[in-house]
């Protein structure tokens, strides 16, 4: 009712100024004279279900109908906003002073759960000086990793394809892809082995290891930053899965990215674009030093050009990549999603799609073969995907509607999703 409300009163002119998220860029505001896009570079500006749509892309069209101007702030900007301020399609504004950023520290990774030295020297240090201290680590729970010792079986999501992670605090397992949970088993359900093992490494127990080394410093995991707001400043080591948030009071002394090799083996074009992103993010919001867990280079170059947020550098080398692999903001994608109950069905459509596109001569656009590679299996549905790739928009727009209505079939949905994020 108050989102009806607001509705017929923006209908009626009745509001001056309007602060929304994502959907609000549809807002039926009147007299339009100014859109601000806060972050502009965050991946959650997609809306991830269809209707698809780019809240930034549709602020950019909506501000040419109705002739108004468009703000867009972010730590840096996006690659596609990159492209358009190096073609000076856009002006740009740097208001921060990027000479007094924290200092940036290297760690290694040790995939056997423990601390590395170099890490533990660095919180040692940091508590010793009464210094806040905020751990990045993105897995959530206990252990993320359960199987039987025996027959070596591990523990799956009844209705997908993901490995059921433990959550400590609740003694529950749960799937960290659609959010099944399930009671703890004692008994392997394959074998009726009595001895189940954990492995792998979530932010509770992450909290854990640390505790051990640290048992009077105050330390706990959240999932949420933004449920610790308030108290976030009466812990010395806060451990979760989401970043400082932007308006927040708290930032801490050191921050600290816990492996952030994960963060690029995401299997998405995006993920060197995202991860700069995030790091740039933490060291601006950092007061003293940022601390990278990685098995990489120091001079890789989204590690290299994290100095002083030289995004410049990143986005010449990061882009030079993206055209020779004909992608984004290069060559447009749209990303083909087939998905029902039955796997047979499923993938017998996905094949007969891909053969219909083959059947006909297209120029200047590709695809590739069907396959389930981002995800089989999700809350009961088996899902096949399909890229396809051109440099003119508006054919690979028709090219996706012809496949679509050529391919209908009952018991299938198909859904495309141009550029995905």
């Amino acid at each position: 009712k108050e989102m009806i409300a607001l509705w017929h009163a923006l209908a009626r002119n009745e509001v001056d100024v309007l602060i929304g998220t994502r959907s609000s860029i549809f807002a039926p505001l009147l007299n339009m004279g100014l859109i601000v896009i806060y972050d502009e570079n965050d991946p959650s500006h997609k809306e991830d279900q269809a209707p698809y749509y780019h809240s930034v892309t549709v602020a950019r069209f909506r501000s040419e109908i109705e002739g108004c101007d468009v703000i867009m702030s972010s730590v840096i900007p996006s690659a596609h906003t990159y492209l358009l301020i190096k073609n000076k399609a856009v002006g740009t504004v740097i208001l921060s002073d990027r000479n007094e950023l924290a200092e940036i520290g290297f760690a290694g990774i040790n995939f056997q759960d423990k601390i590395d030295i170099m890490l533990e020297r660095e919180i040692a240090s940091a508590l010793e000086k009464k210094e806040k201290i905020f751990i990045f680590h993105n897995r959530k729970g206990f252990a993320t990793f359960i199987y039987c010792k025996r027959c070596k079986k591990a523990l799956m999501c009844e209705r997908c394809n993901s490995n059921l992670h433990y959550d400590f605090a609740g003694k529950q397992l749960f799937c960290p892809s659609c959010n099944y949970k399930a009671a703890m088993k004692e008994i392997c359900p394959s074998c009726n082995a009595s001895y189940v093992k954990f492995e792998g490494l979530g932010i509770e127990k992450l909290a854990s290891n640390l505790k051990r080394i640290f048992p009077s410093a105050n330390i706990i995991a959240a999932k949420s930053i933004l449920s610790l707001e308030k108290e976030a400043n009466h812990y010395d080591v806060i451990i979760s899965t989401s970043k400082i948030p932007h308006l927040s009071d708290f930032k801490p002394e050191v921050s600290v990215i816990w492996n952030a090799d994960s963060l690029f083996n995401t299997g998405d074009y995006n993920a060197a674009e995202n991860t700069y992103q995030l790091l740039a993010s933490f060291l601006q919001h950092t007061r003293r030093k940022l601390v990278i867990c990685t098995g990489l280079q120091r001079n890789f170059y989204v590690y290299a050009s994290l100095n002083k947020i030289n995004f410049h550098d990143f986005y010449e080398s990061e882009l030079k990549e993206r055209r020779e692999l004909r992608l984004p903001p290069f060559f447009h994608c749209g990303l083909i999603s087939m998905r029902g109950f039955d796997k047979k069905v499923v993938e017998k459509a996905s094949r007969k799609l891909y053969d219909s596109f083959k059947n006909k001569t297209r120029k200047g656009i590709q695809i590739s073969d069907p396959s389930d590679s981002l995800r089989s299996r999700l809350r009961g549905k088996y899902y096949r995907y399909a890229l396809i790739k051109s440099k003119n928009i508006n054919t690979l727009n028709q090219t996706i509607r012809t496949l679509i209505k050529e391919n209908r079939k009952s018991r299938i949905i198909i859904t495309a999703d141009i550029d995905p994020v």
